[in-house]
C-alpha cells in the first residue's frame, strides 16, 4: 500500500512540474510571437504609407491645371442635380463622344456617377482608347463635397 502512495505522489509531483514547465514554455512563445507580431505591424505600417483618403485624391485631381469633370449618369439623373461645371456624357456614349468634348488623352478626367459602377466602367472604357489621367470620384456627391459646394440643377 505504501508503494502504491509513494508512485502516486511521485507521479502528481512529475505531472505538476509537466504542467509547470509547459506554462513557463507557452508563456514564453506568446510573448515572443506578441512582440514579433507587434514588430511586424510597426514595420508595416512604417513601409506602407497611409492611404490618402477619396474626397484628398479628387481634390488633388481637381488642383490639376485644365481638369475635367464628367457625369456618366443618365439625363435624368443629371437632371436631378450635379456637379457645377461637369460635363454630361452617358456612360454608354463615352468613346462616342469624349473626342468631341477632351481630345487631349493627358487630361486630368474625374468621373462620377451614383455610386461609382458606371464611373468604373467608364474609366476601363477610356483607359482602353489611351487615356491617361483618369479618377473615378464614385458619387456626385462625393464631388461636390470635395469642392466645397452643393449639387446644381
Amino acid at each position: 500500500m505504501g508503494t502504491i502512495m509513494y508512485r502516486l505522489a511521485m507521479r502528481n509531483v512529475l505531472l505538476s512540474c509537466i504542467l509547470l514547465a509547459s506554462s513557463v514554455s507557452l508563456a514564453s512563445c506568446k510573448d515572443k510571437s506578441s512582440s514579433s507580431s507587434e514588430a511586424g505591424t510597426s514595420s508595416k505600417k512604417a513601409d506602407k504609407p497611409e492611404k490618402p483618403s477619396e474626397e484628398a485624391l479628387i481634390k488633388e485631381a481637381l488642383a490639376v491645371p485644365g481638369a475635367m469633370i464628367i457625369d456618366v449618369r443618365s439625363a435624368n439623373e443629371f437632371a436631378g442635380g450635379h456637379v457645377e461645371g461637369a460635363v454630361h456624357i452617358p456612360v454608354l456614349e463615352i468613346e462616342d463622344r469624349i473626342a468631341e468634348t477632351q481630345p487631349n488623352k493627358d487630361t486630368q478626367i474625374i468621373l462620377y456617377c451614383h455610386r461609382g459602377p458606371r464611373a468604373a466602367n467608364a474609366e476601363k472604357r477610356l483607359r482602353a482608347m489611351g487615356y491617361t489621367k483618369l479618377l473615378n470620384a464614385k458619387a456626385a456627391k462625393t464631388v461636390a463635397k470635395a469642392m466645397g459646394k452643393e449639387l446644381v440643377k
